[in-house]
């Protein structure tokens, strides 16, 4: 076996530990992101006092985008407004 042929085989043996570790790499970011969303959101409600068109505007979205975020962190019950 050549020497290029043993180095192609020897890495692409170690694909399988690279995509594992990608995807966990993945799931820490989406738990970071969906933290740092919800202390953004809870703070906004904070200085909005609990008005949720307020602190959309302070977080620099629309109303309805507020309430599916508040919703996926549990923020908020589906269809309440």
């Amino acid at each position: 076996m050549s020497i290029a042929r043993a180095k192609r085989k020897t890495a692409s043996a170690r694909l399988p530990d690279l995509d594992r570790q990608i995807a966990e790499a993945k799931t820490v970011l989406r738990q970071l992101r969906d933290a740092l969303e919800d202390m953004d959101d809870r703070r906004a409600l904070a200085r909005a006092k609990g008005n949720k068109t307020k602190a959309a505007r302070l977080l620099g979205l629309n109303r309805p985008r507020l309430y599916r975020r508040m919703v996926q962190l549990g923020l908020a019950e589906e269809g309440e407004k």
